[in-house]
């Protein structure tokens, strides 16, 4: 299953990746309120804001890579978190 990383404040809303302040690698808050936000890693869904457009993807990387990256390192039934923020060479 693909997994998308998910920021929830204490009450457990689900928050956009718009809303958000990055501090560092592990600390995040809400652009509005400046709530420290939970990070996790949870099913892709549209109400948990953190799905991907499939089309940004193929456009930034190709059809190729994307198979590749969804494809490798990963045994069939794993989770596999989605992160497209790689440093490639390609």
């Amino acid at each position: 299953m693909v997994q998308g990383k998910t920021y929830k404040t204490s009450s457990g809303q689900y928050v956009s990746k718009d809303n958000i302040i990055t501090i560092d690698k592990n600390t995040v808050i809400h652009s509005l309120t400046k709530e420290p936000l939970q990070i996790d890693w949870e099913k892709m869904s549209k109400s948990k804001y953190n799905g991907i457009d499939p089309e940004e993807i193929i456009d930034q990387y190709g059809v190729d890579f994307t198979r590749i990256l969804m494809l490798t390192f990963v045994h069939p039934r794993s989770l596999r978190n989605f992160n497209c923020n790689y440093n490639l060479v390609i």
